[in-house]
Formats: structure tokens, C-alpha cells, sequence
């Protein structure tokens, strides 16, 4: 196979990335440059259009949605377990005027 033309095969629907299944694929145009395109529907049911390359990458895993409540459970702890939960409550208790 060329090395050029890897990324342009079709991709069969179906196909799992991460989080992701891919629904149907599609050739992005933008400006002189053309991208394979694919459809894809997240866990939650969200659908977007993605580059095939960031998604084998695993760069486009996720949709945005999920990466945004996967970042506020590490945030709060919640995912890592409770050291983080741990030292907001120190740092809250800590720094209380006497």
C-alpha cells in the first residue's frame, strides 16, 4: 500500500475509538488540502465530524462533553480518589482566621 494513501481507505461504521463509533465517513475539503472525515457518536450520544488522523491519533477520542466532566471529577477528586478532595479541605480548614 502507498504510504500517502493510508489514511484515506474507508473506514467501516462501527469501528470503536476510545469513547467513540464511527457512523459513516466523509471527505473534508479546506482550502487546497483534503482530509478523510468521519462521523462519530459518543458514549453520551453526542455526534460529531472529526479527522480520521486525530482519532487513530487518539487525540479526538472523546467529545468535548466527556473530557469536560472527565477534567471536573479530577478536579475535584473524585476520580483520582481522595487526595485531592483531601487537600481542599486541609487548605480550607488551615487557612481560617483565628
Amino acid at each position: 500500500m502507498p504510504r500517502g494513501k493510508r489514511n484515506f481507505d474507508n473506514e467501516q461504521p462501527g469501528t470503536r475509538y476510545g469513547r467513540r463509533v464511527v457512523l459513516r465517513t466523509e471527505t473534508i475539503v479546506h482550502k487546497m488540502t483534503k482530509y478523510v472525515g468521519l462521523w462519530v457518536r459518543c458514549d453520551c450520544g453526542r455526534e460529531d465530524l472529526v479527522r480520521k488522523s486525530s482519532l487513530v491519533a487518539g487525540l479526538a477520542d472523546k467529545c468535548k462533553d466527556c473530557e469536560n466532566a472527565e477534567r471536573e471529577q479530577i478536579m475535584r477528586g473524585l476520580k483520582l480518589g481522595q487526595p485531592w478532595a483531601h487537600r481542599r479541605q486541609t487548605a480550607q480548614t488551615t487557612n481560617l482566621p483565628h
